[in-house]
Protein backbone atom coordinates (compact mmCIF):
# COMPACT_ATOMS: atom_id res chain seq x y z
CA UNK A 1 0.00 0.00 0.00
CA UNK A 2 1.48 3.28 -1.04
CA UNK A 3 0.93 6.62 0.62
CA UNK A 4 2.60 10.00 0.83
CA UNK A 5 4.75 9.21 3.90
CA UNK A 6 6.16 5.92 2.63
CA UNK A 7 6.70 7.38 -0.85
CA UNK A 8 8.54 10.37 0.59
CA UNK A 9 10.73 8.25 2.88
CA UNK A 10 11.59 5.80 0.13
CA UNK A 11 12.18 8.25 -2.72
CA UNK A 12 13.71 11.22 -0.88
CA UNK A 13 15.42 9.74 2.18
CA UNK A 14 16.29 6.35 0.71
CA UNK A 15 14.53 4.42 3.48
CA UNK A 16 11.20 2.73 3.95
CA UNK A 17 8.73 1.67 6.63
CA UNK A 18 7.76 -1.92 7.31
CA UNK A 19 5.13 -3.41 9.57
CA UNK A 20 3.91 -0.15 11.05
CA UNK A 21 0.58 -0.81 12.77
CA UNK A 22 -2.34 1.37 11.85
CA UNK A 23 -3.25 3.67 14.73
CA UNK A 24 -6.97 3.60 15.54
CA UNK A 25 -9.11 5.61 17.87
CA UNK A 26 -10.02 3.51 20.96
CA UNK A 27 -13.70 4.45 20.57
CA UNK A 28 -13.78 2.83 17.13
CA UNK A 29 -12.43 -0.42 18.60
CA UNK A 30 -15.30 -0.83 21.09
CA UNK A 31 -18.73 -2.06 19.98
CA UNK A 32 -21.82 -2.65 22.11
CA UNK A 33 -24.88 -4.57 20.95
CA UNK A 34 -27.81 -5.09 20.94
CA UNK A 35 -28.73 -1.49 21.52
CA UNK A 36 -31.42 -1.09 22.75
CA UNK A 37 -30.97 -4.11 25.02
CA UNK A 38 -33.28 -6.17 27.17
CA UNK A 39 -31.49 -8.68 29.43
CA UNK A 40 -27.90 -8.39 28.23
CA UNK A 41 -25.36 -6.36 26.26
CA UNK A 42 -22.35 -7.73 24.46
CA UNK A 43 -19.30 -5.47 24.54
CA UNK A 44 -16.41 -6.26 22.19
CA UNK A 45 -12.96 -4.69 21.98
CA UNK A 46 -11.63 -5.27 18.46
CA UNK A 47 -7.86 -5.77 18.17
CA UNK A 48 -7.84 -6.61 21.90
CA UNK A 49 -4.26 -6.70 23.23
CA UNK A 50 -4.79 -8.66 26.49
CA UNK A 51 -4.61 -5.59 28.72
CA UNK A 52 -7.14 -5.48 31.59
CA UNK A 53 -9.99 -3.02 31.21
CA UNK A 54 -12.86 -1.72 33.34
CA UNK A 55 -16.53 -1.33 32.41
CA UNK A 56 -18.84 1.07 34.20
CA UNK A 57 -22.52 1.61 33.40
CA UNK A 58 -24.11 4.77 34.82
CA UNK A 59 -27.59 6.23 34.53
CA UNK A 60 -28.22 9.74 33.21
CA UNK A 61 -27.79 11.14 36.74
CA UNK A 62 -24.31 9.61 37.01
CA UNK A 63 -25.31 6.82 39.43
CA UNK A 64 -23.22 3.72 38.77
CA UNK A 65 -25.36 0.60 38.18
CA UNK A 66 -22.67 -1.81 36.93
CA UNK A 67 -18.94 -1.87 37.67
CA UNK A 68 -16.76 -4.62 36.19
CA UNK A 69 -13.07 -4.33 37.06
CA UNK A 70 -10.01 -5.96 35.43
CA UNK A 71 -11.81 -7.71 32.60
CA UNK A 72 -9.48 -9.69 30.35
CA UNK A 73 -11.54 -11.01 27.45
CA UNK A 74 -12.10 -9.63 23.98
CA UNK A 75 -15.86 -9.98 24.37
CA UNK A 76 -18.03 -9.83 27.48
CA UNK A 77 -21.72 -10.47 28.09
CA UNK A 78 -23.10 -7.83 30.49
CA UNK A 79 -26.24 -8.76 32.44
CA UNK A 80 -28.71 -5.86 32.28
CA UNK A 81 -31.82 -7.74 33.45
CA UNK A 82 -31.78 -6.00 36.87
CA UNK A 83 -31.55 -2.49 35.43
CA UNK A 84 -34.61 -0.26 34.99
CA UNK A 85 -35.58 0.79 31.48
CA UNK A 86 -33.93 4.00 30.32
CA UNK A 87 -30.82 5.64 28.90
CA UNK A 88 -27.38 4.79 30.29
CA UNK A 89 -23.71 5.43 29.58
CA UNK A 90 -21.25 2.56 29.26
CA UNK A 91 -17.67 3.64 29.95
CA UNK A 92 -14.78 1.36 28.94
CA UNK A 93 -11.31 2.21 30.26
CA UNK A 94 -8.12 0.43 29.20
CA UNK A 95 -4.97 2.07 30.55
CA UNK A 96 -5.07 5.71 29.43
CA UNK A 97 -7.78 5.07 26.82
CA UNK A 98 -11.45 5.67 27.60
CA UNK A 99 -14.59 5.65 25.53
CA UNK A 100 -18.22 6.19 26.46
CA UNK A 101 -21.15 4.64 24.59
CA UNK A 102 -24.79 5.66 25.04
CA UNK A 103 -27.01 2.62 25.57
CA UNK A 104 -30.71 2.07 26.00
CA UNK A 105 -32.28 -0.60 28.23
CA UNK A 106 -35.88 -1.67 27.52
Amino acid sequence: RSNFVTDFLFHHLDCYLTDVPEIKDFASLVTVYPNPANDYLIMTIHNYDNKPYNIEVSDILGQQVINLINQKTREININTSNISSGMYFLRVTEGNSTTVKKISIR
